[in-house]
């Protein structure tokens, strides 16, 4: 079975909406929100029977796959001020069934889930210890520089030693650092691949050594090729 759908993509943002096709367990370094669009969709998670769900939540890391059914799928950068707010998330658990809400159903029928997720302002930056947006901005003005992407650097930016810098990292974020970056670098090469660059171009945009190590990283995030998910946009809008 293929993916065919439609991509939304913001800042810190990704929506995919519409029917599932192949792909194998995998694990991402977004935070998940899937949401039917037909009744259920079917799904296995951390190796659990397959499951029909109307809603779900994923945590970065979790393994998981979807089997089936049509939806919209929510990907929030670890930075997303809001996928806390989205619904009522139990801060405990990797991943979880959401209640099927109208703010939900509203958001995954919306012509366009990017703006209709903006205007209900669900999360302020607030919540972020206001050094991290100093950290973010560097990491990605100067993701393919090493010398100003490492540890030591940024963990000078915000004056704390080293080791003190990745617990304050992951405590913002959710996730490790490295893991962090690896995600930065499949978001640039897909936003390049929906811009119209060849997947080479994409790669070397992004940072990996070449195309095979992208597709590698891309298929061992989504569970899919990089040519078989550019091949399943049939549309795409770029907020």
């Amino acid at each position: 079975m293929t993916w065919t759908g439609d991509v939304f993509v913001a800042d810190g943002l990704g929506v995919f909406r519409g029917h599932v096709g192949d792909n194998r367990n995998h694990r991402h370094w977004a935070f998940q929100i899937t949401i039917a669009l037909e009744d259920t969709f079917q799904i296995e998670v951390q190796g659990a029977v397959q499951l029909s769900l109307q809603a779900v939540f994923i945590r970065p890391n979790v393994e998981h796959r979807l089997v089936s059914g049509k939806v919209c799928s929510f990907y929030f950068d670890p930075a997303s001020p809001w996928f806390d707010g989205l619904a009522e998330i139990n801060s405990h658990a990797d991943w979880g069934e959401l209640v099927y809400t109208d703010q939900l159903k509203r958001l995954a029928i919306a012509s366009d889930p990017v703006d209709a997720l903006k205007l209900d302002s669900l999360r302020q930056w607030d919540v972020f210890d206001s050094r991290i947006h100093a950290v973010l901005e560097q990491l990605e003005s100067a993701l393919n520089e090493e010398t100003y992407s490492d540890r030591l650097c940024l963990a000078a930016l915000v004056g704390m030693s080293p080791s003190r810098f990745s617990h304050w990292f992951v405590e913002q974020l959710g996730v490790p650092l490295r893991s962090y970056k690896k995600w930065l670098k499949l978001r640039v090469a897909i936003e390049s691949m929906l811009s119209g660059k060849s997947p080479v171009e994409a790669a070397l945009a992004a940072g990996f050594s070449d195309q095979a190590h992208m597709s590698r990283a891309f298929s061992s995030a989504f569970g899919i090729t990089f040519m078989g998910a550019r091949a399943a946009v049939t549309n795409h809008i770029h907020a």
